[in-house]
């Protein structure tokens, strides 16, 4: 691996973990009950993500994970702003089980999420434009 390389693996890594990272920092600004309080877990987990995401060598591939990954976090941050908690695990079981009820509470609410969605849209547009650090 040659030290441009090295560098720019580097550079994607940290730019990508502090665009990640601000988007729950933009959140809890937003809320005031999501609390996002940085510590090594919080941190580490984002910069081993991207690390290895660095290594994918396809662009395309790359998207396919950065969006499932800004997927997974907007439901995160939906289902905060509509139940006010974290997700927890009896909640997936909730949802397949009552699916028709979870949509006609949760459409009323939708305008909430505009907020939440923003931020994430947001994300992954800076993670995109962080491309030139990609190769």
């Amino acid at each position: 691996m040659t030290k441009n390389r090295k560098v720019n693996t580097l550079s994607f890594t940290l730019i990508s973990t502090a665009i990640f990272l601000s988007g729950d920092l933009f959140y809890s600004l937003y809320n005031t009950n999501y609390s996002f309080i940085p510590n090594h877990k919080n941190i580490l987990y984002p910069l081993l993500l991207f690390l290895t995401l660095a290594f994918v060598q396809r662009f395309r591939v790359k998207l396919i994970i950065l969006f499932t990954i800004m997927s997974l976090s907007l439901i995160h941050l939906f289902y905060f702003q509509y139940f006010g908690n974290y997700i927890q695990p009896v909640a997936f079981m909730q949802f397949f089980q009552n699916t028709g009820e979870v949509f006609e509470s949760f459409l009323p609410e939708l305008k909430y999420m505009i907020v939440p969605s923003v931020i994430i849209i947001i994300v992954f547009i800076l993670q995109v434009l962080s491309k030139p650090y990609v190769n």
